[in-house]
């Protein structure tokens, strides 16, 4: 956001306040998730993302036989974002659930 973006008389309404922050969480989000998807791509992972209850399923295979050693779901969080019931629900149930929190620094 610029200088040049605010008005120049009167101020936003609150519907055009509100707008703005969820388009910059959204902005956010979508950053950090590119930034653990590439973390777990040199880490080693498959990954493939899905949005039911995690934003990943990330696979790790053995390079002599091809089979899948490790399975994972992971959720992505970015600032101060919390668990929706699904995901608790999911995280409490599974053990191979992990929740990566990372706040970007370009969005």
């Amino acid at each position: 956001m610029s200088l040049f973006d605010e008005p120049l008389f009167g101020s936003r309404s609150k519907k055009e306040r509100k707008r703005e922050r969820i388009n910059r969480n959204s902005r956010k989000g979508r950053a950090a998730e590119d930034q653990v998807e590439m973390e777990l791509r040199m880490e080693g992972y498959e990954v493939e993302r899905t949005h039911e209850g995690a934003d990943f399923k990330a696979k790790r295979r053995d390079m002599l036989t091809g089979d899948v050693v490790e399975e994972k779901k992971v959720e992505v969080k970015s600032g101060r974002a919390s668990l929706s019931e699904k995901q608790k629900k999911e995280k409490k149930r599974s053990d191979n659930y992990e929740v990566r929190r990372r706040d970007p620094l370009f969005f």
